[in-house]
């Protein structure tokens, strides 16, 4: 091998490196991962009782199927969701029922899920919050999933 094509060789390697390494200071875009968007409805307030749609958009990550509903800091229930066979994107029923959804899994990339509320629950008044959990990375502990938050009221 000429020692012109070596050089040629580093200097390309080099300039990949770079690119590879510094790629967010180079072109000032940083790639950021978006978490799941959270919604509930009726947020404004719900008797204790009623339903509640948790409406779920996966955007980067995968959503955890867990659903847990907490007031003032204490769980009081936990939900699975498991979507119904309309819901799956075009493929297999009992494939798409699985420990995690990623985009492309769920049709629209939205799990929708009704949770009735507790009607023991009219006794506390106030502020729940439900929080749905999303994998980062692929083998990542559960208690180390991150989670997002959205308060609903029961009046």
């Amino acid at each position: 091998m000429k020692p012109q094509n070596i050089i040629i060789a580093l200097v390309f390697l080099l300039v990949i490196s770079f690119f590879s390494f510094n790629f967010e200071k180079v072109t000032g875009n940083p790639i950021k991962l978006t978490a799941p968007t959270v919604t509930v409805n009726p947020g404004n307030g719900v008797t204790a009782g009623q339903p509640i749609q948790v409406k779920i958009k996966i955007n980067d990550y995968c959503l955890d199927p867990t659903i847990e509903l907490y007031y003032k800091g204490l769980r009081k229930d936990t939900r699975t969701y498991m979507p119904t066979e309309d819901d799956c994107a075009g493929q297999n029923f009992y494939s798409c029922r699985g420990s995690k959804y990623c985009k492309g899994n769920l049709k629209n990339d939205e799990a929708i899920y009704t949770y009735y509320t507790l009607p023991s629950w009219k006794v506390n008044p106030g502020l729940y919050t439900v929080r749905v959990y999303y994998i980062e990375k692929p083998g990542q502990s559960r208690y180390q999933e991150p989670y997002v938050e959205v308060p609903f009221r029961i009046l």
